[in-house]
């Protein structure tokens, strides 16, 4: 497989960085169902992990710069990368316990890792809220493909999930979610 190739499949290849990084962001925005329905539910946690970083770390340095501070880096590139790991085990659990859902932990966390491609557009006002609706939907596409659950049961496991973020939040404080 040569370069090209290899940089347009649903994979991030870290090998080649530039290139991977493009083609697989410019899919998960455009084209969100063909690239959860192609991409490996397998394969280990290292590709989206580093895609993750990535657009996570970009978002943050770019909240840092234009008035978050340091303060605003680390509350978006570390709380978000913690908190994917939380949501991909609760998205999980609802959608293989609740309904007879396929797949495993890993395929969810690939799913919110890809779909925080998003982020590069978080630190701008508006849009940034914009993207963050439009992540939720490119979330329920995802694990509608890897977990094999129609829309409505991806829907409910979406919301559910959501109501479970909102409950942990209040509990540790309200600070999650409510910036306190």
């Amino acid at each position: 497989m040569d370069e090209i190739d290899k940089a347009m499949t649903n994979e991030f290849d870290p090998a080649n960085f530039l290139q991977s990084f493009w083609e697989t962001w410019k899919r998960v925005i455009t084209k969100p169902s063909l690239f959860f329905r192609e991409m490996p539910t397998e394969g280990g946690f290292i590709p989206p992990s580093l895609f993750m970083l990535v657009c996570l770390g970009a978002d943050g340095l770019l909240k840092g710069i234009f008035g978050g501070g340091i303060r605003g880096f680390f509350s978006t590139f570390v709380g978000a990368t913690l908190l994917t790991f939380l949501i991909a085990a609760v998205l999980y659990l609802f959608s293989t316990q609740l309904f007879p859902g396929k797949g495993s932990y890993e395929a969810s966390f690939r799913v919110l890792a890809y779909t925080n491609a998003v982020s590069l557009f978080g630190w701008i006002p508006v849009v940034g809220v914009l993207a963050a609706l439009y992540g939720i939907y490119v979330s329920a596409l995802g694990i509608m493909e890897v977990h094999n659950l129609d829309r409505g049961k991806a829907g409910v496991v979406i919301i559910l999930t959501a109501l479970v973020m909102v409950v942990l939040s209040f509990l540790l404080g309200g600070g999650m979610f409510f910036g306190r």
